[in-house]
């Protein structure tokens, strides 16, 4: 308990000052998605968007209805620019995600609003979220050839710069405020902080994760690996937002942190 305590503090004395007005915005903008095909298949596809898991898949999440938010098309050509095929992905699970993959990457500033009205973007935006902060601090820590990677580690990584630390930290913090946001949950500073302590503030975990990394490094350890590894790193935090909000709150395990430090090592190469 100490320990979340200390990590805590430390948080908060980075990430104090921090302005969630910009989040709440792209939080709260109106997203209109037009569903055109056949009826059955547009009732289906508007279930579908309305849950956060595919049928039969586990999950936590009850899911809710959009139903009212979905502008019905039968007409083959959508008079949205954001528009699903019915009849091309209900029933078709990877034709869907493929959808929505295509969908939340031409709209990098619908993706929060999209996941907040339609829950079954949600998985798919929070892993481009995770994707796009974890090369942005990968980049960073490789340009600084630093291993900054745990926020508020600097017991873990006693020579990293605190210059630097404090931007990978609030970046970290940014990313667990954008994933909260995705399940509707405000952005409210102090008590979202409260929870990234919580998710990322057990010493146990975070140092296990560090030993793995640092054991997979060569001795001399390079630049390219520094920024693998702060890609990796934060990549897992969001990964670990997501789980916590999706479980309502459930306590991660070292096996849960290991595991998504893991996706986030499977990357070859940072992309553009």
């Amino acid at each position: 308990m100490r320990d979340k305590i200390t990590v805590a503090m430390r948080i908060w004395n980075v990430v104090k000052g921090m302005s969630t007005s910009e989040l709440r915005d792209r939080m709260d903008q109106s997203v209109l998605l037009t569903v055109y095909g056949s009826d059955t298949n547009i009732d289906l596809l508007i279930r579908r968007l309305a849950t956060e898991k595919a049928h039969g898949e586990p999950g936590r999440h009850e899911g809710g209805s959009v139903a009212h938010l979905v502008r019905r098309e039968t007409v083959p050509q959508p008079t949205s620019a954001i528009a699903i095929d019915a009849d091309m992905v209900a029933g078709n699970e990877q034709a869907l995600q493929d959808r929505m993959t295509t969908i939340a990457t031409e709209h990098p500033d619908l993706r929060i609003a999209l996941a907040k009205t339609y829950p079954a973007f949600r998985p798919t935006v929070t892993n481009i979220l995770s994707h796009v902060k974890g090369i942005f601090n990968g980049k960073l820590a490789g340009m600084s050839a630093l291993p900054g990677i745990i926020p508020a580690g600097d017991w873990l990584l006693p020579f990293t710069a605190a210059g630097d630390m404090v931007v990978l930290t609030r970046n970290q913090v940014e990313l667990f405020l954008e994933v909260a946001a995705c399940y509707d949950i405000p952005p409210d500073l102090q008590a979202r902080v409260r929870e990234f302590a919580l998710v990322v503030g057990n010493a146990f975990l975070w140092r296990a994760a560090a030993r793995q990394l640092i054991g997979m490094a060569p001795v001399g350890i390079g630049v390219a690996v520094k920024a693998g590894v702060a890609y990796a790193g934060t990549y897992a935090i969001g990964r670990a937002a997501a789980a916590y909000y999706h479980g309502g709150g459930h306590t991660l395990t070292p096996a849960d942190i290991k595991r998504y430090v893991r996706e986030g090592l499977k990357t070859k190469s940072l992309p553009k």
